[in-house]
């Protein structure tokens, strides 16, 4: 089975490394946050899924839900998708430790959890929408306190604006062992807000994984420039890095675009391969 792991991840050597990096940080008792982000057909999901996968093999708690473009209407629909069952498979002796606030939060908005027929279903707002942040976000801590937590969201670029909300609370108040991890296309700029925030603070790393070049192909075109295999930053990789052949003539030239340095330090937007 870890070989059949290792066949398809073949090249990500560099990215395998950060998520490493970010699932230590909780062996440390600390928060982080990683985001995933490519165009589509990528990688995103399935370094994703890695992720989860050596969330589980060293014993946390991992969570994962998606985002559908179908639901951005529907009011955390995200969170929902993510966390509802597990809430729901909480034991008794859990939900009963919560407050009764807590817990009424709580059951307004996931459907696995026994709700009061007479309290009103929140609708997000104002003071409403603080206490289901908080909410939110107590019965996480509590997790992460027995053991560290992993909450990994797909596709967040077609999330809902409710969610897109409590996640930004997260990213800014979470305490404790608790990985939130995203894959976006593009972020919500809400979020994008609350993720730069987290970089700034020193909490968060960002890969934005190249598509492989096959190097059969490689060989047969003389000049051809090799993609980077991976960009990022992080705990373990703090720069962009670029390989090229060493046969490459003069001719050949790579150039980036658009690079930001805002918080993730040098992360290239765009890149392209010319070819005089």
């Amino acid at each position: 089975m870890e070989s059949e792991h290792v066949r398809a991840l073949v090249g990500r050597a560099r990215e395998l490394a950060e998520l490493e990096g970010a699932l230590d940080q909780l062996a440390a008792g600390e928060p982080w946050c990683v985001q995933i982000v490519g165009e589509p057909g990528i990688g995103k999901s399935r370094l994703l899924s890695e992720l989860c996968r050596r969330g589980e093999d060293r014993g946390y708690l991992v969570l994962n839900g998606r985002a559908a473009e179908f639901e951005r209407d529907i009011p955390f629909g995200l969170i929902v998708d993510a966390l509802n069952d597990y809430f729901g498979s909480l034991e008794p002796v859990v939900l009963r430790a919560l407050d009764d606030d807590v817990s009424r939060e709580l059951a307004a908005i996931f459907p696995a959890l026994p709700r009061d027929p007479d309290s009103a279903v929140s609708r997000g707002e104002g003071a409403e929408r603080y206490r289901l942040h908080y909410a939110v976000r107590s019965v996480l801590e509590r997790l992460a306190r027995r053991q560290p937590l992993v909450l990994a969201l797909d596709d967040v670029h077609w999330a809902d604006a409710a969610s897109v909300e409590l996640l930004s609370h997260l990213l800014r108040r979470f305490r404790g062992p608790g990985l939130l991890a995203f894959a976006y296309r593009n972020a919500p700029s809400r979020l994008l807000a609350a993720l730069e925030g987290a970089a700034r603070a020193g909490r968060g790393s960002r890969l934005e994984p190249a598509r492989a070049v096959p190097s059969s192909a490689a060989t047969r075109r003389a000049g051809a420039c090799r993609y980077p295999t991976a960009i990022s930053s992080g705990p373990r990789n703090r720069r962009s890095r670029w390989e090229s052949t060493s046969t490459e003539p003069a001719s050949a030239q790579c150039t980036s675009s658009s690079a930001s340095t805002i918080g993730w330090r040098a992360v290239n937007r765009s890149s392209t391969c010319l070819i005089a």
